[in-house]
């Protein structure tokens, strides 16, 4: 059935133009676009491994070359709007003044030691239940003008509550 781009069944379409073809276009273009999405998620998700990959051999790099690691310069809106970063930093020094020699060459070995781990990806698909089949015998013989209105009919059902509403026109006609 025809769906607004919220997904929304078009109440005017029931049972004008039930069209099988139809049907099939609309399922087949959510599906493309549920895979897209899920694709976009994928490329970025990529992407970051990539960054952070770049950023660890370039600390890698610089350690090996001996340069120092400087950290980024604050600005003065930083330094206005976070304190704790002030503090942090400054352990962070702190910490890194304390280690030896030594510790920090077992740090540079064992960061060129670390393999580059490709994360492979696989779309899984939930199976979903198709639905009901409703026949003109399930069909509640109490009248509705409300349900008669909405092209509705209600359906008795082994499910708590005894009764579905449906469309009518989902509701096969005996041969």
């Amino acid at each position: 059935m025809p769906t607004d781009h919220h997904g929304v069944t078009h109440a005017g379409a029931i049972g004008l133009f039930d069209d099988d073809d139809e049907n099939a276009a609309t399922l087949a273009s959510a599906e493309r676009h549920e895979i897209a999405g899920l694709e976009k998620v994928i490329r970025c998700e990529e992407r970051s491994t990539k960054r952070k990959l770049r950023k660890e051999d370039k600390a890698a790099q610089r350690e090996v070359e001996c340069k120092p690691n400087l950290p980024r310069p604050v600005s003065w809106l930083n330094r206005l709007f976070s304190a704790s970063s002030s503090e942090s930093s400054l352990t962070r020094l702190a910490e890194e003044e304390s280690e030896t020699d030594d510790e920090k060459k077992t740090t540079t070995t064992t960061k060129k030691k670390k393999k580059r781990v490709k994360a492979e990806w696989t779309v899984v698909r939930r199976p979903v239940a198709p639905d009901a089949v409703y026949t003109a015998q399930d069909v509640d013989p109490v009248d509705s003008p409300f349900l008669r209105e909405c092209g509705m009919v209600r359906v008795v059902s082994d499910d708590a509550g005894g009764c579905h509403i449906v469309p009518k026109s989902t509701i096969q006609k005996n041969n």
